[in-house]
Order: C-alpha cells, then sequence, then structure tokens
C-alpha cells in the first residue's frame, strides 16, 4: 500500500515535505498462500479449487509466472498424482486449478503445494484436506454382474 508519513516530536508534528512510502509485498510464501474450494463432490462432476498467492505476512501477491500449484490426489487404494500445474491458470494474486472430473466415489486426501520451494512438498493453508466422492445416480447401463454365480447360471 501507500503511505503518507507523518513526523511528531514530543507529541508536536513537525512539517515535512509530505513523503510517501510504497510498501509491497514480499516474497511468495508457500506456507502462507491459501486454498479454497473442495470438500464434496458427486462423481462424474467435476470441481475446482484456487490458490491464493501471499508472501510472509498474508498480503496478496501476484503469482510468480513460472510457478503453478501441484496437486494430488491419494486415494485408499492407490496415489494417483494429477500434476495439474501446467493447466493451472495464473490470474490477478491467484491460480485457478482447471475442473478435475473425479468418477471414482470414495474418499480422497488431497494436498495442493507448490513444487520448487526446497526439496520438500510445501503445503498451502487449507492443505491437505478430504474430499469425499459420492456416487452418481445409478445407471443400469453402467452396471457390471460378475462371479461363479452369474457364470453357472442359465435364463
Amino acid at each position: 500500500g501507500v503511505y503518507a508519513i507523518a513526523v511528531s516530536l514530543a507529541g508536536a508534528p513537525v512539517p515535512t515535505d509530505g513523503r510517501i512510502v510504497t510498501v509491497r509485498p514480499a516474497d511468495l510464501s508457500v506456507s502462507a498462500s491459501v486454498m479454497t474450494g473442495g470438500g464434496a463432490t458427486v462423481a462424474g462432476a467435476s470441481f475446482t479449487l484456487q490458490v491464493f498467492a501471499r508472501d510472509v505476512y498474508g498480503n496478496p501477491r501476484n503469482p510468480p509466472a513460472l510457478t503453478a500449484p501441484r496437486l494430488d490426489l491419494i486415494a485408499s487404494h492407490t496415489l494417483v498424482p494429477l500434476d495439474a500445474a501446467v493447466h493451472a491458470d495464473a490470474g490477478p494474486n491467484a491460480w485457478t486449478m482447471p475442473p478435475l472430473p473425479l468418477t471414482v466415489s470414495g474418499r480422497y486426501l488431497v494436498r495442493v503445494g507448490l513444487p520448487g520451494f526446497g526439496s520438500s512438498f510445501v503445503h498451502v493453508q487449507g492443505s491437505p484436506f478430504n474430499l469425499t466422492v459420492t456416487p452418481a445416480r445409478e445407471d443400469v447401463r453402467a452396471t457390471t454382474l460378475s462371479g461363479a454365480g452369474i457364470s453357472l447360471s442359465t435364463a
């Protein structure tokens, strides 16, 4: 922000020449950056995340052009790394991750961070979080049957 400098001595104002100070955000702080979105969705529907770039003091700052968030979806049965960095849209003070169509219901652990700051994955505020994907409406065309009882039966 822009600040005017006022000087006083023993409580009395001292005349100045109207000095103005401009304070700019500090360097990007991954751990102070904030994420919004997520929580719950329905299988087949998309959900979108936004990561807001902040400095260590919480001041908004424009995201660096060469840095984009990394997103990992971790399901109980497998680790599915989803590198959305090349698709993230950098806007003023934020990255918008592309809509993610999740088709398998279940609980996921979602990690969002920014790579390239040291050797480890650094989470943004709000990460990691649990994402619950509930089943979509039943569709008999997508139903499969299996097992010995099905293969041995006759119609």
